[in-house]
Protein backbone atom coordinates (compact mmCIF):
# COMPACT_ATOMS: atom_id res chain seq x y z
CA UNK A 1 0.00 0.00 0.00
CA UNK A 2 2.90 2.32 0.68
CA UNK A 3 4.43 2.08 -2.83
CA UNK A 4 1.40 3.41 -4.75
CA UNK A 5 1.07 6.27 -2.25
CA UNK A 6 4.72 7.27 -2.74
CA UNK A 7 4.29 7.15 -6.54
CA UNK A 8 1.20 9.38 -6.34
CA UNK A 9 3.06 11.82 -4.11
CA UNK A 10 6.01 12.01 -6.53
CA UNK A 11 3.69 12.42 -9.51
CA UNK A 12 1.84 15.24 -7.73
CA UNK A 13 5.15 16.92 -6.82
CA UNK A 14 6.40 16.63 -10.42
CA UNK A 15 3.18 18.15 -11.74
CA UNK A 16 3.42 21.07 -9.31
CA UNK A 17 7.05 21.55 -10.34
CA UNK A 18 6.09 21.62 -14.05
CA UNK A 19 3.22 24.02 -13.33
CA UNK A 20 5.58 26.35 -11.49
CA UNK A 21 8.06 26.30 -14.39
CA UNK A 22 5.23 26.99 -16.87
CA UNK A 23 3.95 29.94 -14.81
CA UNK A 24 7.47 31.32 -14.45
CA UNK A 25 8.14 31.08 -18.19
CA UNK A 26 4.83 32.78 -18.98
CA UNK A 27 5.62 35.62 -16.55
CA UNK A 28 9.11 36.33 -17.90
CA UNK A 29 7.91 38.23 -20.97
CA UNK A 30 5.35 40.56 -19.29
CA UNK A 31 7.73 41.28 -16.39
CA UNK A 32 10.57 42.05 -18.81
CA UNK A 33 8.22 44.23 -20.87
CA UNK A 34 7.13 46.13 -17.73
CA UNK A 35 10.68 46.67 -16.52
CA UNK A 36 11.98 47.79 -19.93
CA UNK A 37 9.11 49.85 -21.32
CA UNK A 38 7.64 51.25 -18.10
CA UNK A 39 10.20 51.31 -15.29
CA UNK A 40 13.26 52.04 -17.44
CA UNK A 41 11.57 54.48 -19.84
CA UNK A 42 9.76 56.43 -17.13
CA UNK A 43 12.81 56.35 -14.87
CA UNK A 44 14.99 57.79 -17.63
CA UNK A 45 12.35 60.41 -18.38
CA UNK A 46 12.14 61.53 -14.75
CA UNK A 47 15.93 61.68 -14.53
CA UNK A 48 16.04 63.74 -17.73
CA UNK A 49 13.85 66.46 -16.19
CA UNK A 50 16.62 67.25 -13.68
CA UNK A 51 19.27 67.65 -16.37
CA UNK A 52 20.15 70.10 -19.13
CA UNK A 53 21.60 69.30 -22.52
CA UNK A 54 25.16 70.48 -23.16
CA UNK A 55 24.95 69.85 -26.91
CA UNK A 56 25.46 73.51 -27.84
CA UNK A 57 28.67 73.67 -25.77
CA UNK A 58 30.18 70.25 -26.30
CA UNK A 59 28.57 69.09 -29.56
CA UNK A 60 27.73 65.79 -27.88
CA UNK A 61 24.03 64.89 -27.97
CA UNK A 62 24.45 62.62 -24.94
CA UNK A 63 26.09 65.27 -22.78
CA UNK A 64 23.92 66.43 -19.87
CA UNK A 65 24.52 68.30 -16.63
CA UNK A 66 22.46 68.12 -13.43
CA UNK A 67 20.50 71.36 -12.81
CA UNK A 68 18.11 70.36 -10.03
CA UNK A 69 14.65 71.96 -10.30
CA UNK A 70 15.66 74.66 -12.79
CA UNK A 71 13.77 72.99 -15.64
CA UNK A 72 10.57 72.86 -13.60
CA UNK A 73 10.88 76.51 -12.58
CA UNK A 74 11.41 77.54 -16.20
CA UNK A 75 8.46 75.47 -17.45
CA UNK A 76 6.15 76.74 -14.69
CA UNK A 77 7.02 80.37 -15.45
CA UNK A 78 6.59 79.82 -19.19
CA UNK A 79 3.12 78.32 -18.81
CA UNK A 80 1.66 80.28 -15.91
CA UNK A 81 3.63 83.46 -15.12
CA UNK A 82 4.28 85.04 -18.54
CA UNK A 83 8.00 84.86 -17.84
CA UNK A 84 9.85 84.05 -21.04
CA UNK A 85 7.02 81.86 -22.27
CA UNK A 86 5.68 81.73 -25.78
CA UNK A 87 2.06 82.43 -26.56
CA UNK A 88 1.79 78.88 -27.95
CA UNK A 89 2.42 77.45 -24.48
CA UNK A 90 -0.46 79.39 -22.94
CA UNK A 91 -2.66 78.45 -25.88
CA UNK A 92 -1.73 74.80 -25.34
CA UNK A 93 -2.69 74.99 -21.67
CA UNK A 94 -6.12 76.55 -22.27
CA UNK A 95 -6.86 74.26 -25.20
CA UNK A 96 -6.12 71.23 -23.04
CA UNK A 97 -8.14 72.61 -20.13
CA UNK A 98 -11.19 73.02 -22.37
CA UNK A 99 -11.37 69.27 -22.99
CA UNK A 100 -12.48 68.46 -19.43
CA UNK A 101 -15.76 70.46 -19.54
CA UNK A 102 -16.34 69.19 -23.09
CA UNK A 103 -16.13 65.57 -21.90
CA UNK A 104 -17.96 65.99 -18.60
CA UNK A 105 -20.58 68.67 -19.29
CA UNK A 106 -21.46 67.97 -22.94
CA UNK A 107 -20.44 64.51 -24.18
CA UNK A 108 -21.27 62.56 -21.00
CA UNK A 109 -24.80 64.02 -20.45
CA UNK A 110 -25.68 63.48 -24.13
CA UNK A 111 -24.35 59.92 -23.95
CA UNK A 112 -26.36 59.28 -20.76
CA UNK A 113 -29.62 60.48 -22.32
CA UNK A 114 -28.97 58.40 -25.46
CA UNK A 115 -28.20 55.34 -23.35
CA UNK A 116 -31.39 55.87 -21.34
CA UNK A 117 -33.48 56.15 -24.52
CA UNK A 118 -31.97 52.86 -25.72
CA UNK A 119 -32.60 51.40 -22.27
CA UNK A 120 -36.33 52.09 -22.72
CA UNK A 121 -36.34 49.47 -25.52
CA UNK A 122 -37.28 51.68 -28.44
CA UNK A 123 -37.72 50.26 -31.93
CA UNK A 124 -34.53 49.34 -33.76
CA UNK A 125 -32.60 49.53 -30.49
CA UNK A 126 -29.87 47.17 -31.72
CA UNK A 127 -29.43 49.20 -34.92
CA UNK A 128 -28.97 52.45 -32.98
CA UNK A 129 -26.44 50.79 -30.66
CA UNK A 130 -24.37 49.85 -33.71
CA UNK A 131 -24.72 53.37 -35.13
CA UNK A 132 -23.49 54.90 -31.88
CA UNK A 133 -20.54 52.53 -31.59
CA UNK A 134 -19.32 52.61 -35.21
CA UNK A 135 -17.23 55.82 -34.73
CA UNK A 136 -15.42 54.09 -31.86
CA UNK A 137 -14.22 51.15 -33.97
CA UNK A 138 -13.24 53.05 -37.12
CA UNK A 139 -9.75 54.50 -37.36
CA UNK A 140 -9.54 58.07 -36.10
CA UNK A 141 -7.62 59.05 -39.24
CA UNK A 142 -10.50 57.90 -41.46
CA UNK A 143 -13.11 59.56 -39.27
CA UNK A 144 -11.36 62.93 -39.34
CA UNK A 145 -10.81 62.68 -43.10
CA UNK A 146 -14.53 62.01 -43.68
CA UNK A 147 -15.51 64.76 -41.25
CA UNK A 148 -13.28 67.31 -42.99
CA UNK A 149 -14.63 66.28 -46.41
CA UNK A 150 -18.15 67.08 -45.22
CA UNK A 151 -17.04 70.69 -44.67
CA UNK A 152 -15.09 71.05 -47.94
CA UNK A 153 -16.48 74.10 -49.82
CA UNK A 154 -16.17 72.31 -53.18
CA UNK A 155 -18.29 69.22 -52.50
CA UNK A 156 -19.02 68.91 -48.76
CA UNK A 157 -22.74 68.39 -47.94
CA UNK A 158 -22.53 70.31 -44.65
CA UNK A 159 -20.59 73.09 -46.39
CA UNK A 160 -23.42 73.32 -48.95
CA UNK A 161 -25.99 73.74 -46.19
CA UNK A 162 -23.86 76.38 -44.45
CA UNK A 163 -23.35 78.16 -47.78
CA UNK A 164 -27.12 78.46 -48.09
CA UNK A 165 -27.09 80.42 -44.84
CA UNK A 166 -24.28 82.71 -46.00
CA UNK A 167 -21.27 80.82 -44.60
CA UNK A 168 -18.96 80.20 -47.55
CA UNK A 169 -15.51 80.13 -45.95
CA UNK A 170 -13.09 77.20 -45.98
CA UNK A 171 -13.47 76.00 -42.41
CA UNK A 172 -10.21 74.04 -42.47
CA UNK A 173 -7.95 76.56 -44.20
CA UNK A 174 -5.04 76.44 -41.75
CA UNK A 175 -3.14 79.18 -43.59
CA UNK A 176 -5.59 81.74 -42.20
CA UNK A 177 -6.50 82.60 -38.61
CA UNK A 178 -9.58 80.46 -38.12
CA UNK A 179 -11.28 80.72 -34.73
CA UNK A 180 -14.06 78.40 -35.96
CA UNK A 181 -11.68 75.45 -36.15
CA UNK A 182 -11.80 74.53 -32.46
CA UNK A 183 -15.63 74.49 -32.32
CA UNK A 184 -15.56 72.11 -35.27
CA UNK A 185 -13.09 69.91 -33.40
CA UNK A 186 -15.41 69.95 -30.38
CA UNK A 187 -18.34 68.90 -32.56
CA UNK A 188 -16.25 66.06 -33.95
CA UNK A 189 -15.33 64.94 -30.43
CA UNK A 190 -19.02 64.85 -29.47
CA UNK A 191 -19.87 62.79 -32.55
CA UNK A 192 -16.93 60.38 -32.30
CA UNK A 193 -16.67 60.20 -28.51
CA UNK A 194 -20.17 59.15 -27.50
CA UNK A 195 -20.10 55.53 -28.64
CA UNK A 196 -17.99 54.02 -25.87
CA UNK A 197 -19.80 56.05 -23.19
CA UNK A 198 -23.20 54.92 -24.49
CA UNK A 199 -22.14 51.26 -24.40
CA UNK A 200 -20.70 51.50 -20.87
CA UNK A 201 -23.69 53.39 -19.48
CA UNK A 202 -26.11 50.99 -21.22
CA UNK A 203 -24.33 48.06 -19.60
CA UNK A 204 -24.72 49.69 -16.18
CA UNK A 205 -28.42 50.38 -16.84
CA UNK A 206 -29.02 46.74 -17.77
CA UNK A 207 -28.33 45.85 -14.11
CA UNK A 208 -31.08 48.12 -12.77
CA UNK A 209 -33.79 45.89 -11.18
CA UNK A 210 -37.03 45.92 -13.15
CA UNK A 211 -38.97 45.90 -9.86
CA UNK A 212 -37.77 49.44 -9.11
CA UNK A 213 -38.84 50.70 -12.53
CA UNK A 214 -42.22 48.97 -12.32
CA UNK A 215 -42.79 50.50 -8.90
CA UNK A 216 -42.01 53.92 -10.34
CA UNK A 217 -44.53 53.39 -13.14
CA UNK A 218 -47.23 52.53 -10.62
CA UNK A 219 -46.46 55.80 -8.83
CA UNK A 220 -46.78 57.76 -12.07
CA UNK A 221 -43.10 58.53 -12.56
CA UNK A 222 -42.46 60.21 -15.91
CA UNK A 223 -39.64 59.81 -18.41
CA UNK A 224 -37.30 62.53 -17.14
CA UNK A 225 -37.95 61.85 -13.46
CA UNK A 226 -37.13 58.18 -13.97
CA UNK A 227 -34.05 59.18 -15.96
CA UNK A 228 -32.66 61.62 -13.37
CA UNK A 229 -34.01 60.54 -9.98
CA UNK A 230 -34.19 56.76 -10.29
CA UNK A 231 -31.78 55.41 -12.89
CA UNK A 232 -28.99 57.98 -12.54
CA UNK A 233 -28.31 57.26 -8.82
CA UNK A 234 -28.28 53.53 -9.56
CA UNK A 235 -25.66 53.86 -12.32
CA UNK A 236 -23.71 56.63 -10.62
CA UNK A 237 -20.58 54.48 -9.95
CA UNK A 238 -20.18 54.09 -13.71
CA UNK A 239 -20.94 57.77 -14.31
CA UNK A 240 -18.42 58.90 -11.69
CA UNK A 241 -15.72 56.76 -13.30
CA UNK A 242 -16.49 58.32 -16.69
CA UNK A 243 -16.31 61.79 -15.13
CA UNK A 244 -12.79 61.04 -13.87
CA UNK A 245 -11.78 59.64 -17.26
CA UNK A 246 -13.26 62.70 -18.95
CA UNK A 247 -11.15 65.01 -16.81
CA UNK A 248 -8.06 62.93 -17.47
CA UNK A 249 -8.71 63.24 -21.21
CA UNK A 250 -7.31 66.76 -21.26
CA UNK A 251 -3.81 65.31 -20.73
CA UNK A 252 -4.03 62.90 -23.67
CA UNK A 253 -5.75 65.07 -26.28
CA UNK A 254 -3.16 64.72 -29.05
CA UNK A 255 -4.40 62.97 -32.16
CA UNK A 256 -7.41 65.15 -32.95
CA UNK A 257 -5.57 68.51 -33.22
CA UNK A 258 -2.60 66.83 -34.90
CA UNK A 259 -4.76 65.23 -37.59
CA UNK A 260 -6.92 68.31 -38.06
CA UNK A 261 -3.67 70.20 -38.56
CA UNK A 262 -2.78 67.73 -41.33
CA UNK A 263 0.20 66.31 -39.47
CA UNK A 264 1.83 69.64 -38.65
CA UNK A 265 1.76 71.44 -35.32
CA UNK A 266 -0.07 74.76 -35.51
CA UNK A 267 -0.06 77.17 -32.57
CA UNK A 268 -3.88 77.58 -32.47
CA UNK A 269 -4.22 73.78 -32.32
CA UNK A 270 -1.52 73.18 -29.69
CA UNK A 271 -2.32 71.19 -26.55
CA UNK A 272 -0.06 70.16 -23.69
CA UNK A 273 0.17 66.53 -24.81
CA UNK A 274 0.70 67.63 -28.42
CA UNK A 275 3.48 69.94 -27.24
CA UNK A 276 5.18 67.04 -25.47
CA UNK A 277 4.71 64.78 -28.49
CA UNK A 278 5.96 67.28 -31.07
CA UNK A 279 9.06 68.39 -29.16
CA UNK A 280 10.15 65.01 -27.78
CA UNK A 281 12.30 64.07 -30.79
CA UNK A 282 13.37 67.46 -32.13
CA UNK A 283 16.61 67.92 -30.20
CA UNK A 284 18.22 67.15 -26.86
CA UNK A 285 17.07 70.52 -25.48
CA UNK A 286 13.50 70.02 -26.74
CA UNK A 287 13.39 66.49 -25.28
CA UNK A 288 14.25 67.88 -21.84
CA UNK A 289 11.57 70.57 -22.20
CA UNK A 290 8.96 68.03 -23.32
CA UNK A 291 9.78 65.61 -20.48
CA UNK A 292 9.70 68.40 -17.90
CA UNK A 293 6.38 69.74 -19.19
CA UNK A 294 4.74 66.33 -19.14
CA UNK A 295 5.91 65.46 -15.64
CA UNK A 296 5.11 68.92 -14.29
CA UNK A 297 1.49 68.67 -15.41
CA UNK A 298 1.25 65.16 -13.98
CA UNK A 299 2.42 66.47 -10.59
CA UNK A 300 0.24 69.59 -10.64
CA UNK A 301 -3.00 67.96 -11.79
CA UNK A 302 -2.86 64.63 -9.96
CA UNK A 303 -4.40 66.26 -6.83
CA UNK A 304 -7.06 67.78 -9.10
CA UNK A 305 -8.01 64.33 -10.44
CA UNK A 306 -8.19 62.89 -6.91
CA UNK A 307 -10.36 65.87 -5.89
CA UNK A 308 -12.73 65.16 -8.77
CA UNK A 309 -12.85 61.48 -7.75
CA UNK A 310 -13.59 62.42 -4.13
CA UNK A 311 -16.28 64.89 -5.18
CA UNK A 312 -18.06 62.41 -7.45
CA UNK A 313 -18.04 59.78 -4.70
CA UNK A 314 -19.51 62.28 -2.23
CA UNK A 315 -22.08 63.54 -4.72
CA UNK A 316 -23.59 60.11 -5.28
CA UNK A 317 -23.03 57.06 -3.14
CA UNK A 318 -22.89 53.51 -4.43
CA UNK A 319 -26.27 51.82 -4.59
CA UNK A 320 -26.52 48.16 -3.73
CA UNK A 321 -29.00 46.14 -5.77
Amino acid sequence: MAAPTVKKTKAFANRKHKDAIFILVMLVWPIAHFLLFWVFVNGRTILLTFQRSMFFKTGDKNSYVFVGLDNYVTAFKAFFLDAGGEEALKTAFWNSLSIAPLNVLIILPIAYVCAFVLFKKIKFEGFFRVVFYIPSIISLVILIMLYKYMFKPEFGPIAAVLRAFGFSKDWFDLSLPNPALWPLIYVFCVWAGMGTNVILISSAMSRVPTEILESGKLDGVGFWRECVQIVLPLVWPTMSTLVVFGCMGMFTFTQQPLLFGEGSVKDPLMTVSLYVFSFANKSSFSAVSAATTGLMFCILFTPFIFLIKWFTEKFGRDAEF
